[in-house]
């Protein structure tokens, strides 16, 4: 009896899997907004980038909602917003100035076969699938903006780079502006 005891004390106990958190971000009509705000806009989403503690996942994801209006149907296309993490980002989000509430999950295309190139939605419609693996250190504001007239969902996946290794890659940007001027 003591030795299963033993036994069961040295084998190592299964790490409980971290539940994923899931979150609706509420948009802002960037376009419409002044200057002013665009640019305070983009400096809170660089604040949320850079004070991710875990990777996430942006997902934009186009849908379409039919109003009635005094018998008149009216349907409308806009895109919806989420984030996915391994760790509550609730109160980040928040602090950055962005509305969001939390969700059990983000709605998934449903589909009926996924291949390479594409995904066949249980509607008959083929969904065409893009993999870009790293996008270049410099991007202009709102770049993702131009892929939502070509795209039903914009995946995009931030990995946050750790401390040591952020600094390092800044003392060789940091070098090289100094070499050029």
């Amino acid at each position: 009896m003591k030795m299963n005891q033993t036994i069961a004390k040295l084998q190592p106990k299964p790490k409980p899997k971290q539940a994923t958190c899931f979150y609706e971000v509420f948009p802002v009509n960037f376009i419409m907004l002044p200057k002013q705000k665009r640019i305070e806009t983009l400096g809170r989403f660089q604040r949320l980038l850079n004070s991710l503690p875990c990777q996430v996942k942006l997902t934009a994801v186009k849908t379409q909602k039919t109003l009635e209006i005094n018998e008149d149907q009216l349907s409308t296309t806009y895109y919806r917003f989420f984030i996915e993490s391994l760790e509550p980002i609730d109160w980040i989000v928040e602090q950055c100035g962005f509305k969001q509430q939390p969700l059990t999950e983000i709605p998934q295309p449903k589909t009926l076969q996924i291949c390479p190139k594409h995904l066949q939605l249980e509607n008959k419609k083929l969904e065409r699938t893009f993999t870009v693996y790293q996008l270049p250190g410099t991007l202009l504001p709102g770049f993702v903006c131009e892929l939502y007239g070509l795209c039903e969902r914009v995946l995009i996946c931030v990995k946050p780079l750790p401390p040591e290794v952020a600094s390092s890659q800044m003392g060789k940007y940091l070098r090289l502006l100094k070499s050029i001027l």
